[in-house]
């Protein structure tokens, strides 16, 4: 048997709902491994390292930075600490992958990025959607103009923002504007491979005065009319749509997505089917890889990908969330 010490060693800062995603993503690749979990609740630690075969687990974030045999960690907290713990990681010599909505503020995420580099170490914010099979494949049939010139994508979800408190408090970065809005921004990013070059956005508000629901435009490289509706009120269909002049393509749950379907003008049809068990293995192969490289960013997940989507999303929320 390969010996652990041979491998990446991840440690996970949080017990949250993803954190077990990553886990058994991890558990699909030959040259990483988890070998320690923390959380604020050190009996909680320890039920979540025995369930899921890790070997060391603490009741402190601090402490599991303090590990010297940890080589990275995967920050998963809630949102307003994902600045703060990052930060503490990369000072504790870590490397970096940051779930999203990868910080707050765009000033906190440019200063993570300084420090990585200083440091010599890898920093990304989690986003699956970039490294997704069929995504990636959606990408080249758009760089090979399978539907033509693209002019406008719609993308639209909806989730229960039931199951932690926290998604009620703006001050904790909860909402979807905040929370999901990213994966809209990112995944069009990729796909179409222009900037953003505006962006508005409508909310309806909780008496929390968190948002609820969420519409947001998007203008890309000054042709191309994005549109996300985000929705914590009712069910709607999970689905992104890029439409061309010379047809569409559909990408069914965009953020997690194994299928596409592509519709040509003249009625033919094109199935994209990539399945998977665990989506996350493609952006955690992506950050092992980056690692052995000795990369300080991401080519994909790039810096400037990341800080400029903060900084819309900061600018938004700025406009109708924390506004008197």
């Amino acid at each position: 048997m390969e010996s652990r010490k041979e491998k990446l060693r991840f440690g996970i800062l949080s017990t949250a709902s993803i954190v077990p995603r990553l886990i058994q993503a991890v558990q699909e690749l030959p040259d990483v491994t988890v070998d320690a979990i923390a959380s604020r609740d050190s009996d909680k630690a320890k039920s979540w390292a025995e369930k899921w075969d890790i070997l060391k687990y603490y009741g402190s974030y601090e402490d599991l930075l303090a590990d010297p045999e940890i080589d990275a960690v995967y920050v998963a907290m809630l949102n307003s600490k994902h600045y703060e713990y990052s930060k503490k990681a990369l000072e504790a010599g870590k490397h970096v992958l940051c779930e999203k909505p990868f910080t707050l503020l765009a000033k906190e995420a440019e200063e993570l990025f300084d420090l990585a580099k200083e440091k010599g170490l890898f920093l990304m914010e989690a986003q699956k959607s970039v490294f997704l099979p069929v995504n990636v494949r959606v990408k080249e049939l758009l760089e090979e103009g399978k539907i033509g010139e693209v002019y406008m994508a719609d993308f639209s979800s909806s989730f229960l923002a039931t199951y932690d408190d926290w998604m009620g408090d703006p001050a904790q970065g909860g909402g979807p504007l905040t929370c999901s809005t990213c994966y809209m921004v990112h995944l069009a990013r990729f796909l179409l491979g222009e900037p953003v070059t505006g962006a508005n956005a409508l909310c309806t508000m909780a008496q929390s005065r968190v948002d609820e629901q969420c519409s947001v435009n998007l203008s890309i490289a000054n042709k191309i009319l994005v549109n996300t509706r985000i929705t914590t009120k009712v069910n709607t269909d999970h689905r992104a749509i890029l439409y061309g002049t010379k047809g569409q393509i559909e990408i069914p749950s965009y953020w997690k997505t194994r299928k596409a379907i592509v519709t040509l003008a003249d009625g033919t049809k094109e199935m994209l089917d990539y399945p998977c068990e665990h989506e996350l293995q493609y952006e955690v192969a992506h950050f092992c890889q980056c690692m052995s490289q000795n990369l300080t960013e991401s080519p994909v997940m790039t810096r400037e990908m990341t800080v400029s989507t903060v900084k819309i999303v900061e600018t938004l929320r700025k406009n109708n969330i924390l506004k008197d």
